[in-house]
Formats: structure tokens, C-alpha cells, sequence
């Protein structure tokens, strides 16, 4: 384990791509658009501290005001921190986003997606912290 000034690193870089590539499946089957997870995907691999791969991509293109309505949540998710991301501290944008989308049309739309999506980054935050503490103190 390595440590930077005051910041423990978590050494299984594999574990943190398997866990990140999880959360990035679960909220792909809960409905969310490819342009977010491509998205959530740079953004927690940075925050992670992992070596970025693209494996999700938007298919098509986004019109000048979604990619308007993107930035603005990215940029507030930036002012609320990426790693409160995933303690669910999330933009009201990202809800608002999806709600507006035209990529889905009314009756595909996912009942709850902003808690369905809060609840996934919750899950990975969990997942990282128990593998740190195995890592730190054993299965016993």
C-alpha cells in the first residue's frame, strides 16, 4: 500500500476496475443513457485514480442543448466533488438529464432513476471500502 502525503491508495488497481465496470453495468441495465455512463465513466476512473478505457461510447450524437444541460451537471457535479459522489451527495442535474431526454421515450423511462443511480454509487463506495479493510485486516 502506498501512501501520498495523507492519502491511502488502495493497492488492487484490478479490484477498482471491476468494481467501477460494475457500477457502470448496473446503471446501464437501470435505464441510463449512453452519453451519462461515458461520462460517469471518465469521471470515476479519475476520481478512482484508475488508468482510463473508454468501453462505453455514445452511438450517436447529442444536440448542442443536451450537451449544454451535460456540462452543467458536470461542472456542479465538480463543485460538489466526484468522490461525494459516491457517498450519494449527486447533482440534481443527472436526474434532470434523464428526465428530459428524448433518447427514451416516455414508457421506457425508468421509475426512480436518480435513487437507482444514487443507490449503485453507494454500492461501489461499500465495495471499495470492504476490499480495503480485507486488504488491511484479513477475512477474519
Amino acid at each position: 500500500m502506498e501512501s501520498s502525503n495523507h492519502v491511502i491508495v488502495f493497492p488492487n488497481l484490478d479490484a477498482m476496475k471491476i468494481l467501477k465496470n460494475r457500477l457502470l453495468d448496473h446503471i446501464k441495465k437501470a435505464g441510463t443513457l449512453s452519453f451519462l455512463i461515458s461520462t460517469f465513466e471518465y469521471k470515476l476512473s479519475w476520481t478512482l485514480d484508475l488508468p482510463f478505457h473508454h468501453n462505453y461510447q455514445c452511438s450517436y450524437v447529442i444536440s448542442n442543448s443536451v450537451k449544454q444541460d451535460l456540462m452543467r451537471a458536470v461542472c456542479h457535479q465538480n463543485v460538489i466533488g466526484w468522490n461525494i459522489f459516491l457517498k450519494g451527495y449527486t447533482s440534481q442535474y443527472w436526474t434532470q438529464l434523464y428526465s428530459n431526454s428524448t433518447e427514451l421515450s416516455e414508457h421506457h423511462k425508468i421509475p426512480n432513476w436518480g435513487i437507482k443511480m444514487v443507490k449503485n454509487a453507494i454500492s461501489l463506495l461499500k465495495q471499495i471500502w470492504d476490499n480495503h479493510n480485507q486488504y488491511l485486516h484479513g477475512t477474519t
